[in-house]
């Protein structure tokens, strides 16, 4: 009788290095080498690039990396590397066209920004029967509240509104607390710097739909609402949202983009969008010519200026 035995068969010898190095598999934890991190860094950047504004730096920072290693690995034919290369030369040549297409989103926000205040502006006269006044005065005629904080709970911030006090001024040691509150609704894409100052501005003067301290009233405009200007864009205007301060009508440059500013203007090509009293908003090319401009801030001048 025969009995197994754990002893190999004569001529045979068993080997203990398959199983040592399956166990040093096991035990050695997943590494990464240098070039795929890269690599990895870089398609990742690219992603991000794709669908978030601005990060095309990140997408040169970790591209030129990517190309680094490409030059010291040359040698070596590796599919990554190729990858790599390949979305990073066609992302550099989708990149201008997918900024051609962002301007013309833009825009349309900005327009859209101004639709929704106006909206809110004609709430507002439908409730307290007029025009909020372009700011609020003190006893000495110096301006302390803006038209944007007084249509604020028309503008779904009621809990802002109520947290403004009207027994100080705009930049009082309470109301200065709330300087830090963004309102996008008073804020161009365009103007994505100026988190907390308006884009959106009234034109203050006699004979137009703000004349200062006092109330205007739409239904009482002679020209007709549809063809006289309620807001215009104003590019990088320096002016926080709650300040009391906007253009005047008899400083302002009768030029859309001026070049000293402070006028109609805006960061889109081409020209700006502005608001009319009936909440309609239209586009005023830069070659707008200046009478036409002054027609369309005056509310009684018997012209009917509007572009086609």
């Amino acid at each position: 009788m025969q009995f197994a035995t754990d002893n190999p068969a004569p001529g045979k010898t068993e080997t203990a290095e398959p199983a040592i190095s399956a166990a040093r598999a096991a035990t050695t934890p997943f590494q990464f080498r240098i070039l795929d991190v890269v690599l990895v860094t870089t398609l990742t950047a690219i992603l991000l690039a794709a669908v978030v504004q601005f990060s095309a730096v990140l997408l040169w920072v970790f591209a030129v990396a990517a190309l680094l290693c490409l030059i010291f690995v040359w040698k070596v034919k590796h599919w990554k590397i190729n990858l790599v290369v390949v979305a990073w030369l066609l992302y550099a040549l989708l990149l201008p066209s997918n900024s051609a297409r962002s301007r013309p989103a833009r825009r349309a926000i900005c327009r859209n920004n101004l639709y929704q205040i106006s909206m809110a502006l004609l709430a507002y006269e439908a409730n307290r029967g007029s025009l909020p006044p372009a700011y609020i005065a003190d006893k000495n005629g110096k301006p302390m509240h803006s038209w944007r904080v007084l249509i604020l709970p028309y503008l779904d911030r009621l809990d802002l509104y109520e947290a403004y006090r009207f027994d100080e001024p705009w930049d009082g040691p309470n109301n200065r607390k709330l300087a830090g509150e963004i309102m996008r609704i008073y804020s161009c894409p365009k103007d994505a710097e100026q988190k907390t100052d308006t884009s959106y501005v009234a034109v203050v003067g006699a004979n137009t739909v703000w004349p200062g301290a006092k109330r205007g009233n739409l239904s009482a405009i002679p020209d007709g609402s549809s063809n006289v200007v309620l807001l215009v864009e104003i590019r990088n205007s320096g002016i926080h949202w709650m300040e009391p301060r906007d253009l005047d009508a008899t400083q302002m440059p009768f030029i859309v983009n001026a070049q000293n500013g402070q006028g109609i203007s805006s960061g889109h090509s081409g020209g700006a969008s502005v608001s009319m009293a009936d909440g309609s908003t239209i586009w005023l090319s830069a070659d707008t010519p200046p009478q036409v401009l002054r027609s369309l801030i005056q509310i009684d001048d018997g012209t009917l200026p509007l572009p086609e």
